[in-house]
């Protein structure tokens, strides 16, 4: 799977869960209806935010800065297992 599959078919699965997907324990409601109600300062378009890659996001900041102001080794770890570090 190409990585621009992988990111459509992420988004897409986002879509359902934010806007089709029901939840039993919310009497049935979609977390588009449930927002509203728990969180109405929250605008519903949050729901449309893309997938981010976090990989790509460590990358960007490999030792330290924003993401991880005050974090320990052991944050820094990528999806593969290996060390952000040198």
């Amino acid at each position: 799977m190409s990585l621009e599959d992988f990111l459509r078919k992420a988004t897409l699965f986002q879509y359902y869960s934010g806007f089709a997907r029901q939840s039993r324990y919310r009497g049935g409601k979609t977390p588009c209806e449930i927002l509203p109600a728990d969180h109405p300062a929250v605008r519903p378009e949050v729901l449309l935010l893309p997938p981010v890659l976090l990989e790509a996001e460590v990358r960007r900041h490999p030792l330290g800065g924003p993401m991880y102001s005050g974090s320990t080794r052991s944050d820094r770890i990528q999806l593969d297992g290996s060390s952000v570090l040198p």
